[in-house]
């Protein structure tokens, strides 16, 4: 009956592997129902960069640069300004003494402002509530992008301790099999046992597989804030 079990969780992995393989090739654009035996992802935690230089925080950067560039065009549209206009040119039906009928004009106009009922005050307000605001966002932001990285790498490490006590675990039941199967051929062993221990080897090396394949996505979760 175990054994039947065995077989029956065994076919339904092999069913699950050729569903996600087909799955990915599809994702890949690879026309292929062949399936062969993935190796393991060589993926390395990458060095994370500096958050001021990280891509995630460039948004904020750049509103600041916006908001410095507001206030700047508030203090231009308070400056004086001086407009020189000239124009100038020829009218006549006649081409006599055509000299006499060429005019130019010049002139020019200063403003200077001197009331705008408050208008400067708020413009400069309203920046420095966006600016409070922009700031407020990025600290905050900052503390989450921390965290996360914090967290990720916890987890990884725990994952890895986790990997080395389950290879303590499968060596030693793989021992256990060894002895078992020299005593089982002397009958100093039940069967029922040495399945058992079969049983638990394989429950183990699944375990070690689920273990390994969330520690590559732990590390791929970490290298996706590298940027």
């Amino acid at each position: 009956m175990t054994l039947k079990q065995q077989q029956l969780t065994l076919l339904q992995a092999r069913l699950l592997y050729k569903n996600d393989y087909t799955t990915l090739n599809y994702l890949a654009g690879i026309a292929d129902t062949s399936m062969i035996e993935l190796q393991e992802p060589a993926i390395q935690k990458a060095v994370l960069p500096d958050p001021a230089t990280s891509i995630f925080f460039r948004q904020y950067g750049l509103d600041s640069l916006k908001l410095i560039n507001g206030r700047q065009l508030v203090d231009f549209s308070y400056k004086p300004k001086i407009n020189v206009t000239d124009d100038g040119g020829y009218n006549s039906d006649f081409m006599g003494q055509a000299y006499k009928n060429f005019g130019v004009s010049a002139g020019f106009t200063f403003t200077m402002p001197i009331y705008d009922g408050g208008q400067r005050k708020m413009l400069y307000r309203k920046l420095s509530l966006q600016e409070e605001t922009r700031e407020n966002y990025k600290a905050f932001f900052n503390v989450q992008y921390r965290q996360q990285i914090a967290q990720l790498n916890q987890q990884i490490s725990e994952n890895e301790n986790l990997l080395i006590q389950i290879d303590e675990q499968i060596k030693y039941t793989e021992s256990l099999i060894k002895v078992d199967t020299q005593l089982l051929q002397t009958g100093d062993v039940r069967i029922a046992d040495f399945i058992l221990a079969v049983n638990n080897y394989l429950t183990i090396k699944n375990l070690r597989t689920t273990t390994t394949i969330n520690r590559l996505q732990l590390i791929n979760q970490l290298n996706y804030w590298n940027r």
